[in-house]
């Protein structure tokens, strides 16, 4: 975790304006956007490869996936 870039986003270690923010996820916009609207959607604790999501990190990513949704209908 200590060169995680988005870890140090999450401490506010690098600044950044966050277009979403819950106890569990945050969203900040790409800084090298591939498409008009670019968003990325980031757990809170550490997740350093989808092959490490568990069982107990299910309803995470489902929140992710409804947040996903939320903001596209947003910012479309």
């Amino acid at each position: 975790m200590g060169n995680c870039l988005f870890c140090k986003i999450n401490d506010n270690t690098i600044p950044s304006v966050k277009v979403y923010d819950s106890d569990t996820l945050f969203a900040i916009n790409d800084i090298n956007p591939q498409a008009p609207t670019h968003i990325l959607i980031i757990p809170r604790t550490h997740q350093a490869s989808l092959l490490d999501i568990e069982e107990k990190d299910h309803t995470l990513m489902g929140s992710v996936i409804s947040v996903a949704n939320q903001l596209a209908e947003e910012r479309g």
